[in-house]
C-alpha cells in the first residue's frame, strides 16, 4: 500500500511519544533559496562556468544553454555528498569534510560548508583542515 509520507512520518524520541513533523518541503525550499549563492559558486566550481545554474526546490543546471546537458541535482545534501563534485571542490580534503558535514544536523551544515568553501577561495588550506 503506497502511503503519503508527508502526512504519515513521524520521528520516535522514545516509546513515551514523538515530536512535531518539521515540513521537509518547505525547510530544503527555505534552505536552497537562503543558500543558493553558495550552492551556485560550488556548483559553477564544479562543473565550469560556462554552467548556467538554477536553484529552486532542486538545483538546476546546463551548460551553455545547451538542453542536451540539461541535468538536476535532488537536493543540497544530494550534491554535499556527491564524490564527484566535492573532490572536484576540495581535492583530496573532499572525504573528511563529507564526514564532518554529516555529522552535524542539516540545519548547520550549510554554514559549514561555506566555510570550508571560503576558506579554499581564500586560498588558506590550513583552515581546511578537519
Amino acid at each position: 500500500m503506497f502511503l503519503d509520507l508527508k502526512y504519515t512520518l513521524f520521528i520516535r524520541l522514545s516509546d513515551s511519544g514523538v515530536v512535531s513533523m518539521k515540513d521537509y518541503l518547505e525547510f530544503e525550499s527555505a534552505r536552497n533559496k537562503s543558500n543558493a549563492s553558495l550552492y551556485v559558486s560550488i556548483m559553477k566550481h564544479a562543473f565550469g562556468d560556462r554552467a548556467d545554474i538554477l536553484i529552486g526546490h532542486h538545483l538546476c543546471f546546463e551548460i551553455s544553454g545547451d538542453l542536451a546537458t540539461e541535468n538536476e541535482i535532488p537536493s543540497a545534501d544530494t550534491m554535499m555528498f556527491d564524490h564527484n563534485v566535492m573532490t572536484s571542490v576540495f581535492g583530496d580534503r573532499a572525504i573528511s569534510i563529507m564526514q564532518h558535514l554529516a555529522a552535524i544536523p542539516a540545519e548547520s551544515r550549510d554554514r559549514v560548508l561555506e566555510a570550508y568553501f571560503d576558506c579554499l577561495k581564500a586560498e588558506m588550506p590550513t583552515c581546511l583542515e578537519i
